[in-house]
């Protein structure tokens, strides 16, 4: 009977220290998304800026259509030089 008592807190004890554990691995998880959303959002909004900028020197020197035309260029090359990091990264795993 000692044996089973012992064999039960032993149990528990482990599915303690395993909660524990998956509480501080929760966490820090959270912590880390939190941080990427947060680079993320400032990577868009400073390449959102960089567009704008862009458009506001351009369209001094060039016609609207043309300006345009560029911004739309700069900004697929931007989402696709985006997705070559991303692919690249994801295959280094």
């Amino acid at each position: 009977m000692k044996a089973l008592t012992e064999t039960v807190i032993g149990l528990f004890d482990l599915a303690e220290a395993e909660g524990r554990l998956l509480q501080q691995k929760l966490v820090q998880t959270f912590g880390v998304a939190l941080l990427m959303l947060m680079a993320a959002v400032l990577v868009l909004f400073a390449s959102t800026l960089f567009m704008l900028a862009l458009y506001q020197l351009l369209i001094t020197h060039w016609s609207p259509p043309l300006t345009l035309f560029v911004i739309g260029v700069a900004c697929l090359s931007l989402a696709g030089v985006s997705l070559w990091i991303a692919m690249h990264t994801h295959r280094q795993r």
